[in-house]
């Protein structure tokens, strides 16, 4: 219990810092950093198929945007994902 008194918070600023390699996936989860390989060329190319077909309805029925990812998603301070896709309904404020 202690030593979650003493560990340094993950604010945005702080996540917003660390290196944005090609190769490495960072994302806070509850206050804890979660490290893990750059998804696969397959797992990529499943990703764009949805998100062509998924684009395609969203944009048909004008239910708002999907954004492919990496794309920083804030939950809450302590809370910064890069899901595969995003999206925003309606007028959703995204930038």
């Amino acid at each position: 219990m202690e030593a979650n008194r003493s560990r340094m918070r993950w604010t945005y600023e702080r996540y917003a810092r660390l290196p944005t390699s090609g190769s490495t996936r960072y994302e806070v989860i509850a206050d804890e950093l979660a490290v893990t390989p750059s998804p696969s060329a397959a797992h990529q190319q499943v990703v764009a198929n949805l998100v062509m077909v998924l684009g395609t309805f969203v944009r048909e029925h004008d239910l708002g945007r999907l954004l492919p990812g990496p794309i920083d998603v804030l939950f809450g301070e302590g809370d910064y994902l890069q899901p595969i896709w995003s999206s925003c309904a309606g007028t959703a404020r995204t930038s």
